[in-house]
């Protein structure tokens, strides 16, 4: 009688390490789905007005919106407009750079703000951004060292 324990304690064994054998294969084989995707520059193409701006002190900084602050992008160049003066432009490069977290002091969903973008004339800081639809958000700086900013840009159809 004990030959027989010792078979099914073996069998039980058996089941078991195939059980976990099956667990691991599935979790391992699954792949985690990234919400984030990379930007094509075509698809920032165009005129670009700004709408909100919040800043460590200011959550929403007042009277930004409808002044003639916007940003024009082709394929490889930028114009950035003040009131509706140029005040800059250049070319731009966008990647793919998953250290938004670190690099702006706040928590974000994954696959948010996961590129960046580089201006021909680059600040200091990383420039992350992030497009859905016709909406165009900008995070850049530490929050937690008040130097963090926010930019809200919306596509505008016209080319004044």
């Amino acid at each position: 009688m004990p030959e027989s324990i010792d078979k099914n304690n073996q069998m039980k064994y058996l089941l078991i390490g195939i059980c976990m054998c099956t667990v691991i294969l599935f979790i391992s084989s699954c792949k985690k789905s990234s919400s984030g995707r990379t930007i094509d520059s075509n698809s920032l193409t165009g005129i670009w007005e700004l709408k909100k701006v919040g800043t460590s002190w200011v959550p929403n900084v007042p009277g930004v919106a409808g002044k003639g602050n916007r940003l024009k992008f082709t394929a490889t160049t930028y114009q950035l407009y003040t009131e509706g003066v140029l005040v800059k432009s250049g070319t731009y490069q966008t990647e793919k750079d998953s250290t938004v977290e670190q690099n702006v002091c706040l928590i974000f969903k994954p696959g948010e703000y996961g590129q960046r973008i580089s201006y021909s004339d680059s600040t200091n800081f990383k420039i992350f951004f992030q497009l859905t639809k016709d909406t165009l958000s900008f995070q850049t700086g530490c929050y937690a060292v008040d130097g963090g900013r926010n930019d809200v840009y919306e596509r505008v159809n016209d080319d004044n």
